[in-house]
Order: C-alpha cells, then sequence, then structure tokens
C-alpha cells in the first residue's frame, strides 16, 4: 500500500529559531497532492514559511489496522506489535523532547495494546489523546521540506494598515 501523508505549514518572525506550526489538509483525497493551510502573524515584523511533508507511519499503520480489522482478519497479532512498536518510538522521542509525562502515557499504551484483544486494540487505535501524543511526538526523520528557488524561506511583511484596523 501507500503511506498516508502528513503536511505542516512553519512559520516564524525572520531571525528567531523557533518554528511555529499549523497542520495543512489534504484538498485532493483521490491524487493527494493539493493541500491547504493557513496561520495568523502574532507580532508585526517580517515573517518567513515553509512546508514540512512526511510519510506519517503511525497514520499509514492506522489505516492499514482499518483496512485490516474491517475484514475480519483472524490473526492481527504482527499489526499489533507493529502499532505497539511505533507508540514505543513515539514515546523515546518524548522522553528526548523532555516530555516525560508524555512518554510514560505512549510506554503504558504500547505495553496494554501488545497483550490486548483485536477488538480492544481498535479501541485504543482511534483514542483521540493517543493520536494527538502521535502527532506531537511521531517520527518525522524522513521529512522533506519546501525551500523555494527565490529564497532559503518565502518571507512575509504583515500589512500595518490592517493590522491598525484590529486594534
Amino acid at each position: 500500500g501507500h503511506d498516508v501523508m502528513s503536511a505542516v505549514l512553519k512559520w516564524r518572525k525572520t531571525g528567531t529559531k523557533g518554528w511555529h506550526e499549523e497542520p495543512m489538509e489534504c484538498i485532493d483525497p483521490w491524487n493527494r497532492d493539493h493541500w491547504r493551510g493557513a496561520f495568523t502573524v502574532l507580532e508585526m515584523g517580517a515573517h518567513e514559511f515553509t512546508i514540512e511533508a512526511w510519510g506519517d507511519t503511525w497514520k499509514s499503520w492506522q489505516h492499514e489496522w482499518h483496512m485490516k480489522f474491517g475484514a475480519r482478519q483472524p490473526d492481527l497479532k504482527s499489526e499489533t506489535l507493529e502499532g505497539a512498536a511505533f507508540i514505543e518510538k513515539a514515546a523515546r522521542l518524548a522522553n528526548l523532547r523532555k516530555k516525560n509525562a508524555d512518554a510514560e502515557w505512549l510506554r503504558r499504551l504500547a505495553k496494554e495494546m501488545k497483550n490486548a484483544a483485536p477488538e480492544q486494540v481498535n479501541a485504543l487505535v482511534y483514542d483521540p489523546e493517543l493520536d494527538a501524543l502521535m502527532w506531537q511526538h511521531g517520527d518525522r526523520a524522513v521529512s522533506a521540506a519546501l525551500m523555494p528557488d527565490f529564497a532559503q524561506h518565502t518571507e512575509l511583511v504583515p500589512d500595518n494598515s490592517q493590522a491598525a484596523l484590529g486594534a
């Protein structure tokens, strides 16, 4: 099968280190090659933005699980262990980011998942808290960022007249 892609729109004030990011939405589910994203500039001054995309192993696994569970395949043990391994990897990444509570929660869930029946795994797979943590601590090691030809990042300068209207 094909990997499920994920993408974020990243922006920052020019000259700062850290990026803000917002998930992008795929607006062409058939071809999956048209995406939309938006962000709000929070302070005056020049800003730069870029797009980062990656093959999302967790979402790809969720899709595979959904198909196999829905088809009532009798033995899903290897898929269960694979999903638990993705969660354990996210726990390690959370640990590296000093998010110890997230890491502990993910480790506990992975352990629970390894010994669960397929019906229990199916309920865990779509837990909103798990989804949020897998997004936050997912593996982006093979991501790619868009770097426009005309600059390292595309620069924006907010319109002062529009900003004054909102004040």
